[in-house]
């Protein structure tokens, strides 16, 4: 056990400990206290193997704190110092310019700096009891902002359990077993328009395929809308089977939270009702985190299904970002690729088109962030760049065109393959 007097030597362990925690603070609304359990045990073990091997080379404890701390700031803010170089571009073009453009050169800078400034530390002890008082702040002042955001959520979700329908729940209960059980898909193409939105604001005629799904028996509701702004919203009522318009009165107006609400969507009624019914449950979920998995399903069909949001995008935040970049492909490990998308979405279309195969009865969740920007795919589902960052109304059409003719083989390929007729939603 460290003793009393080494208090000052605690710095390194704050300092690690502080980042995931302030993330996560920052990032409450849409995350959940777990997942900074994962950041902070890469942030320690770092933390204690670099601390480890200064301390071996340099045989001085106090010294080797000091460095491996200034290691730990420097790694844990890569993400504001280079943002702070790119918004300085155009002051020193000459210089801000090439640093913008190789952002990992900010890091040997910085990383040169602080090695000159360790070693012009004269009373190294003193130092390192501010760091630890700072550091000590810095956690407090974390968990003093975390703690009163878990004691709402933990109000809101008892709140919310009033918000299942007892009458629906009655209904699900009391529905007996069919004799006949057909595969139910559930699909849900993000940020599809209406045709008429189609029509009068992109000068597209999407016709062709809605006309396509009457002549396979769909009913196609022509004026439809969302029945929620926001797909969590929309997504947490129409699994729930129910209208979640009594939300702000169980949970406040202010509340900016929204794990809640996730929950509901993770812990549906309808999955829960098929399962129920002796129907497996299979899941196509979506890079995010609210969609990305469901525990309760049999099967989750998502290449990002291994891919933590919270986790990858505390790691864009660090200098391991431009390490990996320099390594593997761009954003393919911590990033937002649109490589990394455009192989989720063709792989998820093949799926599909598989999917009838699989045994039956099944409730199969199709939630794909398509024609949602990136747009990554034409029309042909070959390969394109989202120069315009999801603001290309040429992009948008272009793969909502796509999922159009990707849609047509795997209803094609379902209707054919199934032995009962399915029941499709979209």
């Amino acid at each position: 056990m460290m003793r009393l007097k080494n208090w000052s030597l605690l710095h390194p362990i704050l300092l690690a400990i502080f980042p995931a925690l302030q993330y996560y603070a920052a990032n409450s609304s849409e995350a959940l206290l777990i997942n900074v359990l994962v950041p902070i045990l890469f942030s320690v073990t770092l933390m204690g193997i670099v601390w480890l091997i200064l301390k071996i080379l340099i045989k001085d404890k106090f010294r080797s704190a000091l460095i491996t701390s200034s290691l730990l700031l420097l790694f844990f803010s890569y993400q504001h110092l280079s943002g702070f170089v790119y918004n300085q571009r155009e002051v020193f073009p000459a210089i801000t310019k090439p640093l913008a453009e190789n952002s990992f050169f900010i890091y040997i800078i910085f990383l040169i700096l602080l090695g000159l400034l360790v070693r012009k530390v004269a009373n190294q002890r003193r130092a390192a009891g501010f760091l630890t008082i700072l550091g000590a702040y810095l956690v407090v002042s974390s968990i003093i902002r975390i703690i009163p955001i878990e004691i709402a959520r933990a109000k809101s979700a008892t709140n919310l359990v009033s918000l299942r329908s007892d009458e629906v729940e009655k209904e699900l209960e009391n529905v007996p077993q069919a004799k006949t059980r057909p595969d139910v898909y559930y699909i849900v193409p993000d940020r599809y328009a209406n045709n008429t939105t189609l029509k009068e604001f992109y000068h597209y005629d999407n016709s062709d395929f809605t006309n396509f799904l009457k002549d396979n028996g769909f009913y196609v509701a022509e004026q439809s809308t969302t029945n929620y702004p926001k797909t969590f919203l929309s997504l947490a009522s129409s699994l729930n089977l129910q209208h979640i318009t009594q939300l702000s009165e169980l949970i406040g107006l202010d509340v900016a939270d929204n794990t809640p609400v996730f929950t509901m969507v993770q812990n549906n009624m309808l999955a829960d009702f098929f399962q129920k019914q002796g129907y497996e449950f299979v899941y196509f979920g979506s890079w995010w985190e609210p969609t990305r998995i469901n525990r309760h399903a049999d099967l989750n069909i998502n290449l990002y299904a291994d891919s933590d949001e919270f986790l990858r995008k505390f790691g864009q935040t660090t200098a391991l970002n431009p390490i990996l970049n320099e390594i593997f492909n761009k954003g393919d490990i911590l990033g937002f690729s649109d490589e990394r998308v455009r192989e989720n979405h063709q792989y998820q279309f093949a799926e599909l088109k598989k999917i009838a195969e699989h045994k039956s009865p099944k409730f199969v969740f199709v939630h794909m962030l398509i024609p949602h920007s990136p747009y990554v795919l034409d029309r042909n589902s070959q390969s394109v760049d989202d120069k315009e960052d999801g603001k290309d109304i040429k992009g948008y059409k272009e793969q909502l065109i796509c999922v159009n003719n990707q849609f047509k083989e795997a209803i094609t390929a379902i209707l054919k393959n199934s032995k009962t007729p399915p029941i499709i939603v979209i």
